[in-house]
């Protein structure tokens, strides 16, 4: 199958928010959790929602029809409650984290700190690097300097630390070649995570309308990247590479940026 063909059977953005929204209806999730099970199972609402009860069987999870209107029923029974009642807190980090990484407004000085936060995963050492490289083709020369400087910085980090290096990169692939790729030890997360068609570009003015281009071409790019090198032993797993912000803002014509954001699923591996 060619490229076209491949990128035919990609739902439009109207179909994609629209499966987006009745998904998160019928399950009472939200959207981003509506698009991890979508992009898995090619947009395929029903597959989506019966992937998501079989996974939420132990709490009796049932689907109700009143009319038109899709509702959620979760049956407690008294060997639910028994269950329940033998949790204990616990301090032990969690087995899994995500990541996500979105060129959108408003992390000018007056909204970092609201919107800014460390995270401490038990013993699991994270160095995150977010950069927004220079943008435009006449800026090609600035933008792979400062991807190698970039580059050198994840490569440079401590041993037992995991590395996840991202932003919007305004990246072109004959620009990476230019550095020979990445560095060794460093993986594009795209890649590593199926290469998936439907999640390559992220500034994509087919799909996206927020940008106006003259003319019948719509350029696509994947300026946006996910780049990890892991520690010494490897202490987690890219397990799902998806994309945020496909759905138009409530009540507008507009999505929430002009491009789309990335999130990424890990799990965290026991020493």
């Amino acid at each position: 199958m060619n490229q076209s063909e491949e990128e035919h059977d990609i739902p439009d953005r109207e179909t994609c928010q629209k499966l987006t929204e009745q998904f998160a209806e019928i399950t009472g999730t939200d959207e981003a959790c509506a698009q991890f099970y979508l992009q898995d199972r090619d947009w395929d609402l029903e597959r989506s929602v019966n992937a998501f009860f079989e996974v939420s069987q132990t709490g009796g999870v049932s689907i109700l029809h009143d009319g038109d209107a899709a509702g959620i029923a979760i049956n407690v029974d008294k060997k639910l409650v028994k269950v329940l009642n033998k949790v204990q807190p616990t301090t032990e980090p969690p087995p899994r984290f995500s990541f996500v990484t979105w060129n959108l407004d408003g992390l000018d000085d007056h909204n970092l700190k609201k919107r800014t936060k460390a995270a401490h995963i038990g013993p699991l050492k994270l160095q995150l690097l977010n950069t927004h490289l220079e943008s435009t083709v006449d800026h090609a020369a600035e933008r792979v300097k400062q991807l190698k400087e970039c580059f050198k910085v994840t490569s440079e980090a401590p041993e037992d630390t995991t590395v996840i290096f991202a932003g919007d990169l305004n990246l072109r692939d004959k620009e990476l070649e230019q550095l020979g790729g990445p560095p060794p030890g460093v993986e594009d997360l795209w890649k590593t995570c199926g290469s998936r068609k439907e999640c390559q570009y992220t500034w994509d003015m087919l799909r996206n309308s927020n940008k106006e281009f003259p003319g019948r071409f719509k350029p696509r790019s994947r300026f946006d990247r996910i780049y990890l090198r892991h520690s010494h032993p490897q202490r987690v797993v890219p397990v799902h590479f998806g994309l945020l912000g496909i759905e138009k803002v409530s009540g507008t014509q507009t999505f929430p940026s002009d491009h789309w954001g990335l999130r990424v699923f890990f799990n965290i591996r026991k020493l």
